[in-house]
């Protein structure tokens, strides 16, 4: 009625040898039009290409509808052109929609069942590690299970020696108390390798305080019987110093105000015994022989050192 194809069929007869067999098909495509596009064919049929005045009138005996010529000159394309001109929602296919698609669906099964066997395979396999995985840590969990048993019994041998250490610890701490480390007598031991050989030490006292040791070291010289050959005492008494301010102790001299040397006690006056005769005759003989009088020694000079060590 708006003058749009419907549809198109193609058979592979002719209707100049098998009329009746195509007016029976006329017939069917009219009745499926009348069914699926609601619409009824009253106009008549037209005929068109070559023959079709000839078979017209066979035709005309099977077909309920008036048969007629088309109008339309014969022209090869025809039919190709017009088809073109269907709707889109229209098909001039008579297989279904469902067969049409059935091969795109067979591969889309083939391909979701090779994926779902792959993934099949995949999950077997995956199983299969994870349950040897299981295993294996199964296996580690028992071992360590093992270990961690010696080792509890271990750590309770070793908590009970501790705890026996530590009563011997504290038993000892009873007895001997919060004793200070031997440094008094570190430090006797040290300047019997220090002092120098012409220096003797006549005092040392060393007090404990809060943190730290204050000493005091008193001595004086060795006499010998080369004193030349002897360095002289301030010389000796600067390397005792060092010795003492240096490794190990570093003991810090402090300085006090230089000491006078001692001043030789006065000449003693001849007693009375000096004066009797014996006394005069020894004198002489001594004068004569150019030897001194016999005196007592002089003390040349005497140190002190005051100092702190830790």
């Amino acid at each position: 009625r708006d003058g749009q194809i419907l549809l198109a069929r193609t058979l592979p007869d002719s209707w100049n040898v098998e009329t009746e067999r195509l007016a029976v098909d006329i017939n069917r495509t009219v009745l499926f039009i009348n069914q699926q596009y609601g619409v009824t064919l009253n106009k008549g049929l037209w005929l068109f290409g070559p023959g079709a005045e000839e078979q017209s009138g066979a035709i005309q005996k099977h077909v309920h509808l008036p048969v007629d010529l088309s109008p339309v000159p014969y022209d090869p394309f025809y039919w190709a052109t017009e088809a073109l001109k269907l709707r889109s929602d229209l098909s001039p296919n008579f297989i279904s929609r469902e067969l049409r698609q059935a091969p795109q669906r067979r591969a889309f099964a083939t391909v979701v069942g090779s994926a779902t066997g792959l993934m099949l395979a995949g999950s077997v396999a995956c199983s299969a590690y994870f349950l040897r995985q299981a295993d294996q840590e199964q296996a580690n969990i028992t071992t360590l299970s093992k270990d961690m048993t010696r080792l509890e019994a271990r750590r309770s041998e070793l908590l009970a020696a501790d705890r026996e250490l530590s009563r011997k610890k504290q038993v000892i701490k009873l007895i001997t108390g919060d004793r200070p480390p031997p440094t008094p007598t570190w430090l006797l031991a040290y300047l019997g390798e220090a002092i120098p050989s012409d220096l003797v030490i006549t005092n040392l006292h060393i007090t404990r305080k809060d943190d730290y040791y204050a000493v005091h070291l008193a001595g004086t010289s060795q006499p010998s019987s080369q004193p030349a050959a002897n360095p002289p005492v301030s010389n000796s008494l600067t390397v005792l110093k060092s010795r003492l301010s240096g490794s190990p102790f570093f003991m810090k001299i402090i300085e006090d105000e230089p000491e006078k040397p001692r001043v030789p006690p006065p000449r003693e006056k001849p007693s009375e015994t000096d004066r009797t005769i014996p006394g005069w005759l020894s004198r002489v003989s001594s004068a004569l022989s150019g030897k001194p009088p016999s005196a007592k020694p002089v003390l040349l000079d005497h140190f002190v050192i005051d100092g702190v060590m830790r």
